[in-house]
């Protein structure tokens, strides 16, 4: 199963960028389908964000960043994904194994 980003999303056309607020789930925890991830601040509204599938959650943005609409904001991994991430076979563009010097690998 490919990575799943979790993406900023546009809420209207004016829109460009937002803050992310607060992280609602800890990185690299368990998440469904539907779970509420996090919180965004655009300038008219507070945003949900909610995963679209089920896996190990992997924040790359922290919270009070501004992002861009369509940013990543973190990843769902699922499957044989997990055990690569976690044994650094699969680096994450964003996270601090990339920062680390790992080559980054989607």
């Amino acid at each position: 199963m490919p990575i799943s980003e979790l993406i900023l999303p546009r809420t209207s056309d004016a829109m460009t960028e937002a803050i992310l607020a607060t992280w609602l789930v800890a990185s690299e925890s368990q998440v469904a389908a539907g779970d509420v991830l996090a919180e965004v601040e655009t300038e008219k509204a507070m945003v949900e964000v909610c995963a679209e599938g089920d896996g190990l959650f992997v924040a790359v943005v922290t919270a009070g960043a501004t992002v861009e609409v369509g940013g990543v904001l973190a990843y769902v991994l699922s499957g044989s994904e997990i055990d690569d991430y976690k044994s650094g076979k699969l680096v994450l563009a964003g996270t601090t194994q990339e920062e680390a010097g790992s080559p980054a690998t989607q």
